[in-house]
């Protein structure tokens, strides 16, 4: 028993020593008191000083009256040093504390390195940015300008499409004609006579369906009439879109009609279209359209620039042509004769045309006596409520029969067919056109960013 006490004794002591050495290791913050209290319950299960010195009053007279020879024996057997540390567990706990205590100062400096590197806004700062936002915010009033950008994107990729697909049928049909090319040559290289065939294979020349000329059925004032029209055009613009609700339209929008005017029945073709291009650029590109690309348009089979050498300038556009068209399968073969003239304001750019259009086969069928007048309006301006690099283009189409339609069949069969095609042809052309103009635009946009 007493060797049991003795053991106790020297416990106790060294969690003595293992509390001063804690104590003295230096101030201890709040977070370590939660390690003092579990400490603290760990030694309340050690007997104090007081119960070791009753505990060895109460066993001095039993171990007197033990026998000599045991005593004998103890004080004989000198007391072996222990070969092992009794305290190695707490010593071991101790140096994880102190080491988590460490770590924790570590990481806590950490912290306050990257919370330091977070530089919040000036004032002078979140003011420039509240002003940028406002700008942005003013140019951009009353418009969705992503909206115009993917529909013109959408636009964009379905004529890339489009091409890809006509590229690949090109592809493939002149690897048709080059095999067919390959075979001729081999039966005719004990020839001379290669190049016509050579010529057929790797230049082909492109084929169009050959048309009958028609004879001209106006009469020799015909593109002076149409001249006189145009000034007359420009000058009515702002009634005729008051009238038909364009001059108040802000959007993209399309719509054909039939309508009653003072000269009998009319029809009126109209479409507007927003572009995100100034208004100066999306007049020069509409004015190119009408000036240099449809002379080469593939629906016209013959072309003919200022037919009776009329004094014209740069702005005024004199033309006969021939177009074939197709609508509701049906095909039309049309000789149209026609004045452009543009009108550059300060705000906005106008173009106007009168035609004289004589449809001369319908269905496969000839056809006469169902000439029309026509009067075409194109306005280019700022759109109202946008900001400064965006245009609306805005096209108006007024034909008139030029003798009554009704007269070319007696049952109306013909008279229906044809005013539903023009409709619907006029329409599609319409479309094109906004089409082609957007594509100009387009490439020279693309142009300008691959020089900078």
């Amino acid at each position: 028993m007493s060797l049991n006490l003795v053991e106790d004794s020297e416990a106790f002591e060294a969690a003595l020593h293992f509390v001063d050495e804690f104590v003295a290791c230096g101030d201890c913050t709040d977070q370590r008191s939660e390690d003092d209290v579990a400490l603290t319950r760990a030694l309340d299960g050690l007997p104090s000083p007081t119960e070791l010195a009753l505990v060895e009053t109460q066993t001095e007279a039993p171990a007197a009256k033990t026998s000599a020879k045991t005593k004998a024996r103890k004080v004989s057997k000198p007391k072996r040093p222990l070969n092992y540390n009794p305290n190695r567990a707490r010593e071991q706990q101790r140096k994880e504390l102190l080491y988590l205590r460490e770590k924790v100062v570590e990481m806590e400096q950490e912290l306050n390195a990257l919370q330091s590197t977070r530089r919040p806004k000036t004032l002078t700062e979140v003011e420039g940015d509240k002003q940028e936002d406002e700008r942005e915010n003013v140019a951009l009033a009353g418009f969705n300008a992503p909206e115009v950008w993917k529909e013109m994107a959408s636009h964009q990729l379905e004529q890339r499409l489009k091409s890809e697909r006509e590229n690949r049928r090109l592809k493939a049909v002149l690897e048709g004609q080059i095999k067919i090319g390959k075979s001729l040559a081999k039966l005719l290289e004990a020839t001379s006579t290669t190049q016509p065939m050579e010529s057929c294979v790797y230049g082909p020349q492109r084929t169009r369906r050959m048309h009958a000329s028609a004879p001209d059925r106006t009469g020799p004032g015909i593109f002076a009439e149409l001249m006189a029209g145009v000034d007359d055009s420009y000058r009515e613009v702002d009634d005729v879109f008051r009238a038909n609700g364009l001059g108040e339209m802000e959007s993209s929008f399309s719509d054909a009609k039939m309508r009653v005017g003072p000269d009998g029945v009319y029809m009126e073709i109209f479409a507007n279209k927003v572009l995100p291009f100034d208004v100066a650029s999306t007049g020069t590109a509409a004015w190119q359209y009408f000036a240099k690309s449809m002379e080469h348009m593939p629906f016209r089979f013959f072309y003919q620039k200022d037919p009776q050498n009329l004094e014209t300038t740069d702005d005024t556009i004199v033309e006969s042509f021939g177009m074939e068209l197709h609508a509701n399968g049906t095909q039309a073969d049309f000789r149209v004769k026609e004045v452009l003239r543009r009108y550059v304001d300060e705000d906005r750019v106008v173009i106007v045309w009168r035609s004289f259009i004589d449809p001369v086969e319908f269905s496969g069928a000839p056809l006469r006596g169902a000439e029309f007048r026509e009067k075409g309006y194109i306005v280019i301006r700022r759109p109202r409520g946008m900001a400064e690099n965006y245009a609306l283009l805005q096209t108006c189409y007024l034909i008139h029969p030029d003798t009554p339609v009704h007269s070319l069949s007696d049952d109306g069969a013909i008279t229906g067919a044809l005013t539903d095609f023009v409709l619907s042809g006029t329409a599609a052309n319409i479309a094109a056109g906004h089409q082609m103009i957007e594509n100009i635009l387009f490439n020279e946009a693309m142009k300008t960013n691959s020089r900078v």
